[in-house]
């Protein structure tokens, strides 16, 4: 019988009353599903549109400049100063950047084609997640780095994690450890790996697209020195370098040393000794005699010194020797990348000793110039086949910004996809290839269910069927275990579980919780309110109390032992500080002790991981709704 009746309910009061209900449902409702739909929204996204927190679609699915931002953002692996660097741009942050207009078709093949043929020093491969072990892992596992993995455990490398770990002399706990090599062939300080890891990352490098490299500029490095070192204000450091620069961040590099002004030609100086990364320093002949008076010098005059400061790289790579005396030893015509004492002895030459007057710079951007003035003669016809205006050659620049437009414009499709679920794909091969978490968890969930659809309802029935004397006080006991917090009995927990040698097993998991007094007390509550005939007439028929129990009474509260059920699944599926604090070995972790674990990650890849930690739950809940329902209905109407 309704509270409230038909005609009661066209009242104002009522009608007030009803609006405010359905009002608050309303509202609860929103505040439920907004932030899940939220969090769902940002698992697709990176660092560049994260920031976005309330956007219920991702922009960059409709927005091409947000598409953009986010290729670009890829394609110089998340590091703002490498971007700033290919992008000749001084950016606070990637958002407020606005990209330059796409290369057209001729550009875009021209520009490939001079890509492939630089050195490894003078690119760095994207599309990688990041320049560090760290970023790899914060951003994703990104097509290079897949890539990179595989071909390490071809059959034409290492075959295996453990041939890896051979030939490298390193322990990897698993394949997603197995990241590049750092590289940051922009900056002056960096130093790379002479060893054999290093060695294959470039050999690597070498077989990838064209599309995942990306050329350093040396003209960004130069104008990053003015930036910082003589002052950002073009006419200012007009004046101080008593130039004509139009901008400060398009301002061009001499290759050789400048005759004048003074100024211009004592921060060219110290731009070469400190600050240009050393792959760009060439020597021209004249720098010899100073080269081996260095050598010398460094070496005491003693050729034996230098000869075991450098027979390891000889010997490790089962080469002959190439030098008798001081003056066999040339002056190298780039930089010793896989020997680390000569790289260090040529770094040093070009910091203290080497004459500024015999430099000369190699950079990519007048390689580009040269490539474009072999094909096209002039700078007209350069024009021509790009739609550009250029003026001169000296106004040519690396378009690698604008190619990354270009392939967002022909790839969007299948860019916008990758992004869509780089997120997801990189925290599912974190699941499988960490520990056993789904198959702890799915062990940990079967035991938990078949306890607690066993215990709980004999133990009822137990209490129900048969009128005990001490009924009572055992259902007092039961319903005073709800009065305290489940944390207050997890050190104890802990600690009976240590003593009886437990722990780091499925017992320690399952032990706890098998039996739940409130579950027992509402079942209990149930059972007394099925007709006492039903038993009578089950006994007349010869059924003993299993089959009384079980072919009689369980399927009766059926529904609420599917509501019971899916609190176990919750409980079992959700538990972190209970799993963790009793299975601290991770070969016993959870699926929820794992995601806890992801710290390192971005928080678009958290969001993610928590979004697919929420679908199982999801769809036990739809699939079993009307039963859950039932279940919720039926004792209430007891």
């Amino acid at each position: 019988m309704p509270h409230i009746s038909t005609i009661g309910r066209k009242s104002w009061p009522a009608m007030l009353a009803f609006t405010l209900m359905y009002l608050f449902l309303i509202v609860g409702g929103v505040t439920m599903v907004v932030p899940f739909l939220v969090m769902v929204a940002n698992s697709f996204k990176s660092n560049v549109d994260s920031k976005e927190y309330f956007e219920l679609v991702p922009k960059y699915w409709t927005d091409q400049h947000t598409l953009t931002l986010k290729y670009i953002e890829q394609q110089t692996n998340y590091h703002l100063d490498l971007f700033n660097a290919v992008a000749r741009a001084n950016e606070s942050k990637l958002e407020d950047y606005k990209p330059p207009a796409p290369a057209n078709a001729a550009q875009v093949a021209d520009y490939r084609v001079f890509a492939k043929e630089l050195p490894t020093t003078f690119v760095l491969l994207c599309n990688r997640g990041g320049l560090d072990d760290t970023a790899v892992r914060a951003y994703g596992t990104h097509p290079a780095v897949r890539d990179y993995r595989k071909y390490l455990l071809s059959k034409a490398k290492y075959q295996s994690l453990q041939g890896v770990e051979k030939a490298y002399g390193i322990v990897l706990l698993d394949v997603e450890q197995l990241n590049p090599p750092f590289e940051l062939w922009f900056q002056r300080p960096f130093q790379p790996e002479v060893n054999l890891r290093m060695r294959d990352f470039l050999e690597f490098k070498k077989t990838q697209p064209v599309d995942r490299l990306v050329p350093v500029s040396a003209e960004s490095c130069w104008n990053r020195y003015l930036y910082l070192n003589v002052t950002p204000e073009t006419p200012k450091a007009n004046e101080k370098l008593g130039t004509n620069y139009t901008s400060v961040e398009t301002a061009p590099l001499s290759l050789r040393k400048p005759s004048r002004p003074p100024e211009l030609v004592k921060a060219w100086e110290d731009f070469v000794r400190n600050d240009i990364p050393i792959w760009f320093v060439r020597a021209d002949d004249t720098a010899f005699p100073v080269w081996q008076a260095f050598l010398r010098k460094r070496y005491q005059n003693n050729f034996t010194l230098f000869r075991k400061a450098h027979e390891d790289y000889y010997i490790t790579n089962e080469l002959p020797f190439p030098y008798k005396r001081f003056e066999d030893i040339s002056l190298p015509k780039e930089t010793p990348l896989y020997d680390g004492v000569a790289m260090g002895e040529w770094a040093d030459f070009i910091n203290k000793d080497l004459p500024l007057d015999a430099v000369y710079l190699d950079t990519p951007e007048q390689r580009y110039r040269d490539f474009m003035k072999a094909k096209y003669a002039t700078a007209q016809g350069v024009n021509q086949a790009y739609g550009t205006d250029y003026q001169d050659f000296a106004g040519i620049y690396l378009p690698s910004v604008n190619v990354m437009a270009a392939d967002v414009q022909t790839n969007g499709r299948a860019i916008k996809w990758e992004f869509i679920t780089r997120n997801y794909r990189t925290v599912v091969n974190y699941l499988l290839l960490h520990g056993r978490s789904f198959f702890n968890t799915a062990v940990f969930i079967l035991l938990a269910l078949f306890f607690t659809l066993t215990v709980n309802p004999v133990t009822a029935y137990a209490l129900s069927r048969f009128k005990l004397k001490a009924t009572n006080k055992v259902l007092l006991f039961l319903l005073a275990t709800m009065a305290f917090p489940a944390e207050i009995a997890m050190i104890p927990n802990f600690l009976i579980l240590k003593e009886l040698h437990l722990l780091n097993t499925f017992w320690a998991l399952v032990l706890p919780g098998m039996a739940n007094g409130f579950s027992i007390f509402l079942l209990k509550g149930m059972f007394d309110g099925l007709p006492q005939d039903l038993y009578e007439a089950a006994s007349l028929d010869g059924a003993s109390e299993f089959v009384i129990f079980w072919r009689v009474t369980m399927p009766l509260v059926k529904p609420f032992l599917a509501y019971l059920a899916l609190g176990t699944f919750v409980a079992s599926y959700s538990a972190f500080a209970f799993a963790f604090l009793l299975c601290p070995s991770p070969k016993m972790w959870t699926l929820m002790v794992f995601l806890q674990q992801m710290k390192w990650a971005s928080q678009p890849v958290q969001f993610a991981a928590f979004v697919l930690a929420s679908i199982p739950t999801l769809i036990v809940f739809v699939t079993c709704q009307r039963v859950i329902m039932q279940g919720i209905i039926l004792p209430t109407e007891k």
